[in-house]
This record gives C-alpha cells, structure tokens and sequence, in this order.
C-alpha cells in the first residue's frame, strides 16, 4: 500500500537529542527542515538503516525518522512516532506529494489509504508486530481537487477502540483533520496495551468524509465518502493463525437481486427485485426511541460470510441485543435481508447513519481477498 504524508505547519516537541555529533536542540532540528540529505549526513552521522525511503537513526534511546522531497531535502522529522517537524511546501501548485502517493495519483483522483509499522512494507494487507503497543502508521491521501475534512476510526477485531494519534498521548476513539487537495499524511497511532495480542488480529482502518456534516442539507445521495480497509495484524512472536472464528448467522431471507454492498433502509418488504430503495434522507424519531432499520447485505462472489457495522455520528453501535456487528452467511446473486435495532439519542438534534460490510471478515489477509471494504448510502436520523 502507499505512503503518505502530511502537508502542515511544523511543529517543534520540547526535548533535546544526543547525537555523535553532539547535542541537536528542538530548534536545530528546525534547521533541518530543507536541508540536504548530504548534509543531515554530515550533522547526524549515517542512518543505522533506510526504510521506505526514510532514513532511521537510534539516537539516546529514540527512533528518529527523517524524510526527503524528490529533491533530496529534509521535509519531515519523527521521533518515536510523533512529529518533530513536518513541512511541506504549500505555495500555489507547490504541493508536494511522496513519490507513492504520486503513483497512485497515475491512476487518477480519489483517496488512498494504507498501514504499515515502522519497518517494513505492508504486503496483502498482514501487518507484523512485535507487541500490541509498537508504533502503526496510517497513510492517506487526499488525491482530489477539493480541500476536506476527515476522521479516523479504528476497529479491532470489529469492535470500536481507543488509540492515541499522531503527537497526542491521550487516548481516543476518533481523530479529526482537514487534508487540503493533492496532499498526504502519515498518522502514527498506537493501541491500547491491553488489546489481547496472540497470533493474528483483524485492525479496521476507516478515514471518513465530512464529519460535521449531514446527508439531510446536502442534495445528493452518497455512498462514497472516505475509505475503510481491514488489515490482519500479526504477532511477529507467535503463529500466524485465527484464534477463534465465529459463526455466521442466517439472514431472515436471501432475496435475489443484483445490488452488491450494504444497503440500509426503511423499506420491510422482503421480496426478489432487481432494485434496491435509497434510504430516506432523512428519519425522524423521538428521544430515545428504537430506531428500526431494514438492511441487505452481501451477494458476493468467492466468500462464504459478510460482516457489516452500523456507525450514528461516528461511533459505532450497538444493535440487535447488543451486538457490535452483523455477521451473516453470504450468497451469491442474492441479498441477505433482516432487520436492526438500535436505541436512538436522548438529546435532540441530527445525527448521521453510516456503516460498512466487509467481506471477508475472518480469513487470512491474501492477495486474494484482500481489497476495500464498501460503505453504505448515508442519511440523517432527525430526533425530536
């Protein structure tokens, strides 16, 4: 998967680093921002390796990371995961974009998104870990021509959890930034130490669309508001293997029908068709309230389950008794049709439905089956 990186005002840490060639204060580190890759050479000493076109020294303990333009200038500073300085430059068309980001942008516009650890590339979507708290690096680009709002969600194991991300060492079940038009980022985030880590474990990545806004003011109907991928996380200790699969339930009906996705809806009539009804723009219901939900899921080729989660104002709920997620069996050519319930807010006020479906939610990241998880049409729950 690609890389991608930030285009941000520098931000300085307050902390010195002792190096062979004597003290680097935060403020000389400043001073590398467009500095040479010679030169850093000649200030740092020879980086102890070279991964993914950055350069890593192990300085007093701490991982410093040093990035470079296609020019060979200094353009971001890492340590220990978190900015020291990122720069790029912004000045018109000036933009600069990683040389990843920059084939993928061949392809033509849209967004990208990937994850890797510190060390190596990420191949079929296995990613290696030596423990649960080792640094992770989420890439996305904003490879369109319109500045944008985003936020990042992190599921383990299908489950919402806390992280902390990029210079932030609070923990957090979201994260918020704007990514202006043709620019990237890297956001280093790390998990909880007491996620239970043996073997492999599926981490979900989602980077959504427009947090702060809501299907209901806008005039078009969308499904296409960021990106969500499901990546096997493994420990590099331990065998790579699934510790426990569950069970697919049965939908309450296979309909046939061509759609392909997840569709959720207020339409109860379980029926083959050759269409699928929008959801409405918006629904209205009172405080606290059950909000009720019809969905069809799946018909995909080569898979025997989907998995699909429900997210009201990006956080994910908790439905049908309590579940954090659908799982259901899967059939080509057909729809798997049932209802959700979910209890809707107290206060008053909008909130946006979204969700996504995996469909291969419990194998093995291969090049077979490894690929985007698809997101639902979104609407706004209106509670009055």
């Amino acid at each position: 998967m690609k890389k991608v990186f930030t285009i941000a005002l520098a931000l300085i840490l307050a902390f010195s680093l002792l190096t062979a060639c004597g003290n680097i204060e935060k403020s000389e580190l400043g001073d590398l921002i467009g500095v040479s890759q010679e030169k850093v050479y000649e200030k740092m000493g020879n980086p102890q390796e070279t991964l993914n076109e950055i350069d890593v020294y192990t300085i007093n303990g701490k991982s410093i990371r040093i990035s470079y333009d296609e020019n060979k200038l200094v353009n971001q500073i890492n340590v220990n995961g978190q900015y020291v300085i990122n720069l790029a430059k912004e000045n018109g068309n000036d933009v600069q974009l990683h040389d990843w980001a920059k084939e993928y942008l061949e392809l033509g516009s849209g967004l990208t998104l990937g994850l890797v650890n510190d060390h190596e590339p990420t191949e079929n979507g296995v990613v290696y870990l030596n423990k649960i708290t080792d640094n992770l690096n989420v890439q996305f680009a904003n490879l369109t021509e319109i500045d944008r709002e985003f936020i990042l969600k992190i599921f383990y194991e299908y489950e919402e959890v806390a992280f902390k991300a990029d210079n932030n060492n609070i923990f957090q079940n979201s994260y918020t930034f704007t990514l202006n038009a043709m620019t990237s980022l890297i956001i280093p985030i790390t998990l909880d130490e007491n996620l239970k880590f043996d073997n492999s474990h599926f981490l979900t990545v989602a980077v959504l669309t427009s947090p702060n806004k809501y299907a209901v003011d806008l005039d078009m109907m969308s499904d296409s508001y960021g990106m969500s991928i499901t990546y096997e996380l493994v420990n590099r200790n331990e065998t790579r293997q699934i510790n426990e699969k569950p069970m697919p339930q049965e939908p309450i009906e296979f309909l046939k029908n061509p759609y392909q996705g997840l569709m959720l809806n207020v339409d109860f009539t379980a029926k083959d068709d050759t269409q699928v009804f929008f959801p409405p723009k918006q629904l209205k219901i009172k405080s606290g309230e059950t909000v009720r939900l019809a969905y069809r899921a799946g018909n995909y080729e080569n898979t025997d389950d989907v998995l699909f989660i429900v997210i009201l104002n990006w956080q994910q709920q908790r439905i049908n008794d309590d579940k954090p997620f659908i799982h259901i069996l899967n059939k080509p050519e057909y729809l798997g049709y049932g209802v959700i319930e979910f209890t809707a807010p107290l206060e008053k006020g909008k909130y946006e439905i979204t969700g996504f479906i995996d469909r291969h939610p419990f194998e093995l990241r291969s090049a077979s089956n490894f690929c985007g998880n698809e997101t639902c049409y979104r609407f706004t729950l209106v509670v009055e």
